[in-house]
């Protein structure tokens, strides 16, 4: 009996924690390893030569950066100016792949820009996808509204690479204090959640916090309830329409305990992979309930 040839139907490429800047090697905040920040955009380069290459049989439909796109050391050593150079460096890069390119939000975007800034950046969604319109509750963004005549879209948003199947773009620091502008209702709520869990001075310290509390640190985030809603609607209707659905985003949709999770989290019945990464440290992981 003949084997059947199997057929890929799509495939796409995924990167993460690129952490580019034109700077000389250092250690990472923690001091647990060196950030080799210039060689980043070498690994890069190499990773869309594969992509656009002959050597890849399957041209990827699209690729995914899982945020963090370049470090928040630029904007220390030298400003915005810094990170909008650093950001163009890679983005121009990218460019040369062939296919679409999606980016999801991490802590080091927010080091770098703020979140009205990136709402109209290189690494914002824009109107080419199926999204929602961004919330209003959030003043960082309200302010773009009165000077634009469309309201921009949400930072999250999902598309169909292919029939039958559903891919999610999640904005996991929907909900967080990093990103938004301090009068915002938005980082004053998240701010007020971090303080009645995390006691620390400094709030990126997880010191004294067990099990899930652990992730309720700075540099962490969450989605907020438009968002929570908007995404149960769209695993609804993909489920409806017996689509197999892949969710992307920066940190896990897992309760587990570790210092890397969203401050809030959900349970969906049917099995959904999840494509996230924050330590650098992650390894695969199963929820025991599926």
């Amino acid at each position: 009996m003949e084997a059947k040839e199997e057929t890929c139907l799509f495939s796409f490429g995924v990167i993460a924690d690129i952490q580019y800047a034109d700077a000389d090697n250092r250690p990472n905040y923690t001091q647990s390893c060196t950030r080799y920040y210039r060689n980043a955009l070498e690994l890069l380069k190499e990773a869309v030569r594969h992509w656009s290459g002959d050597s890849c049989a399957n041209k990827p439909r699209f690729v995914i950066q899982l945020g963090d796109i370049i470090d928040g050391f630029n904007n220390i050593i030298g400003g915005k100016k810094q990170s909008s150079l650093a950001l163009n460096v890679v983005i121009n890069e990218f460019e040369k792949v062939g296919c679409a390119i999606h980016h999801t939000l991490g802590n080091h975007e927010f080091y770098n820009f703020s979140r009205a800034e990136i709402t109209t950046s290189q690494l914002s969604p824009g109107t080419n996808f199926e999204t929602t319109e961004v919330d209003t509750s959030c003043s960082c963004i309200s302010g773009l509204i009165s000077t634009s005549v469309k309201v921009p879209p949400a930072s999250y948003y999902h598309f169909s690479p292919c029939l039958g199947f559903r891919c999610v773009v999640l904005d996991t620091y929907d909900v967080s204090t990093i990103g938004h502008d301090k009068s915002c209702s938005v980082y004053q709520d998240s701010l007020r959640l971090l303080r009645s869990i995390n006691k620390n001075e400094c709030l990126n310290s997880s010191d004294g916090l067990q099990g899930a509390d652990r992730r309720f640190v700075e540099f962490n985030g969450g989605m907020g309830d438009s968002q929570l809603r908007w995404l149960r609607g769209v695993l609804q209707k993909a489920s409806n329409n017996q689509e197999k659905v892949i969710i992307f985003g920066k940190m896990k949709l897992s309760a587990k305990k570790r210092i890397v999770m969203r401050t809030n989290f959900f349970r969906q019945q049917t099995k959904i992979p999840v494509f996230a990464l924050h330590t650098q440290k992650s390894t695969p992981l199963k929820d025991k309930q599926d």
